[in-house]
């Protein structure tokens, strides 16, 4: 990358909560449509290159505008194509939603954007708000954060966040009593002997660390995460924020965050900025296949009184998500190229601790580029794919780079 060279990041995002706030016993974000997980998408582009790529995008637009039957001025955004079609992933997508990602993709491709992705996890982000001061190392702290955010996601938090603006500690002993009894009742079972330690580890902190604990009955998202992450990716890729402007999709001053932290940030609407659409075409797309990933039926933990055999069936992805035709199998190779063939930075994506979702669908992308070819994708049945993909994000897990630097470090050289 040439230093002469300046960029443009375009932001816009997805599944957006902008306060936190406890109604009818909790979260408001804590419905059935919710991710729980809020999606940030930044695109990067030579500043000489972006009357070309608006031109790009807006030519590309225009040909699926007339497909789906709206009008030359109406604003064509990730919501068009709607969150029920990603039921299984891109195998259920049908007809023109199934090319219009493939053209989708092949276009990124070309634009080749820098991507910059932060992905902030809504109940982990309100337990830290609610937790503090733990005083454990990072380590453990982001351990015991993963899995209690995890564990409310699976199981569900049983009015925590309620019970904590009336009875704090009360609510605490609730939760580690909680944890033990699922503890006890699934002993011995081989898939859960990891989640169960976890467990037992958050049940030590809870009754033998002393931390403070704050009731968050209305308090702003932390937007922050998201000027840092690009601040981190632009660091490693050896850019200075100084250097880029940054454009947001929304009205002029929507994060104070981004004040002071680029060389210049402006506001927009994406109905106005062609290059603002890809990003939430990003964004949609990301937090849509997520989702679908995160309520697969196959993934869900059995109820509490299931049969032992149950509960120790792995969670395997069913195996609808890989019944693909060779377009279906051409379009994650597509996304694989554009997502992470062409971003490998440790720092294209920022998370949370608790990001399974995100992981699981990078490896998705992975698994399919692992495959040379349809032919010999071919030769596996959807159920074998399913269990061989465990096996490959397993292997994945274990093969996860080290952070290069610690970021708070990092951040903090380009404090105004």
């Amino acid at each position: 990358m040439s230093e002469k060279t300046e960029y443009v990041f375009y932001f816009d995002e997805s599944q957006k909560t902008d306060v936190f706030q406890i109604r009818d016993g909790k979260p408001t974000f804590d419905t059935l449509d919710d991710l729980h997980s809020f999606v940030g998408v930044f695109c990067g582009y030579p500043i000489d290159k972006v009357e070309q790529f608006r031109e790009s995008v807006e030519s590309f637009e225009m040909i699926w505008k007339t497909k789906y039957n709206l009008k030359p001025d109406q604003e064509f955004k990730s919501t068009n194509i709607r969150k029920n079609n990603f039921e299984y992933g891109f195998a259920s997508l049908k007809g023109n939603n199934r090319k219009f990602y493939n053209d989708l993709m092949s276009l990124i491709t070309e634009l080749n954007p820098i991507i910059s992705i932060s992905f902030s996890n809504k109940f982990e982000i309100l337990l830290r708000e609610t937790i503090k001061n733990l005083r454990i190392g990072q380590e453990r702290e982001n351990d015991f954060f993963y899995t209690l955010a995890k564990f409310f996601s699976l199981y569900g938090h049983n009015g925590f966040f309620d019970k904590v603006r009336k009875y704090p500690e009360e609510a605490l002993f609730d939760v580690a009593e909680r944890l033990k009894r699922m503890i006890k009742r699934d002993a011995g079972i081989p898939r859960l002997e990891h989640r169960n330690a976890a467990f037992g580890d958050v049940v030590r902190i809870i009754e033998q660390v002393t931390f403070d604990i704050t009731s968050v009955d209305y308090s702003n998202y932390p937007f922050i995460v998201l000027p840092d992450a690009l601040v981190l990716l632009l660091d490693e890729i050896g850019m200075s924020p100084f250097d880029v402007d940054v454009v947001i999709d929304g009205e002029e001053g929507l994060y104070s965050c981004f004040d002071g932290r680029f060389r210049k940030v402006t506001y927009a609407d994406s109905k106005d900025e062609p290059l603002i659409r890809i990003s939430d075409h990003l964004a949609g797309l990301i937090s849509r296949m997520c989702y679908a990933l995160r309520n697969d039926p196959n993934r869900c933990e059995p109820e509490p009184n299931a049969s032992r055999e149950e509960k120790n069936r792995l969670r395997l992805l069913s195996p609808k998500w890989f019944d693909v035709k060779e377009d279906t199998f051409t379009l994650y190779r597509q996304a694989y190229v554009a997502l992470v063939q062409n971003n490998q930075h440790y720092w294209t994506t920022m998370t949370t601790a608790f990001s399974d979702d995100l992981f699981y669908f990078i490896t998705l992308l992975m698994y399919f580029e692992s495959i040379e070819n349809y032919e010999d994708y071919l030769k596996r049945t959807p159920a074998e794919h399913s269990r061989m993909f465990e096996n490959f994000s397993v292997h994945c897990t274990k093969n996860i780079p080290e952070r290069p630097d610690d970021p708070t470090k990092i951040l903090a050289k380009y404090e105004n």
